[in-house]
């Protein structure tokens, strides 16, 4: 019961349904009650579309409900694609170069240097993410030593490299397990 209670919609209807559905397999809810708490926790755009459709509490078949709101939130996904792409810029300035920040050696004056890749896609679609043009330059032994004497000499982080804090309490690092 304490899953369910932590349990809301993040993500997607249907990984969210499965996940509603791994938790009733240790519970014994009616029909109603399972369509109850499976509203509750919902996103609130699917409840409002679902009450603009059918009603709140259209049926007691959970089965029929679940599958409807999956409709749903592919529905709504779809066109906040169909949205998002026709509001990109035109095919014209879409071939053109994007910028990227790529991180470089950190005893620059500037953290970040602008270089121009061109991504792949030219078409006036949705661009997935281009991990592969992402390029982080791997530091030699006396580099890192170099590094780390700049960053002791300006009283700097050790770890990331900003100002106003040491690596003992730097706020970027990781905590551990």
């Amino acid at each position: 019961l304490r899953k369910m209670r932590k349990l809301k919609q993040t993500g997607s209807c249907a990984a969210f349904t499965n996940q509603f559905i791994e938790i009733l397999a240790e519970l014994d809810w009616t029909e109603q009650t399972k369509v109850q708490e499976y509203y509750d926790r919902l996103k609130e755009n699917i409840k409002t579309t679902l009450c603009n459709r059918k009603g709140r509490y259209f049926t007691n078949n959970f089965d029929d409900y679940s599958k409807l709101c999956i409709e749903i939130d592919n529905e709504l996904h779809t066109l906040s694609l169909d949205n998002t792409a026709r509001n990109l810029p035109s095919t014209n300035s879409s071939s053109a170069p994007r910028r990227f920040m790529y991180p470089t050696s950190s005893s620059s004056a500037t953290p970040f240097s602008q270089t121009t890749a061109t991504t792949s896609s030219t078409n006036n679609q949705v661009v997935p993410m281009e991990v592969d043009t992402v390029k982080f330059k791997i530091l030699t032994e006396a580099e890192k030593i170099a590094r780390k004497e700049e960053r002791k000499r300006l009283g700097l982080c050790l770890y990331c490299g900003q100002g106003q804090h040491m690596a003992a309490n730097c706020p970027n690092k990781k905590p551990r397990a």
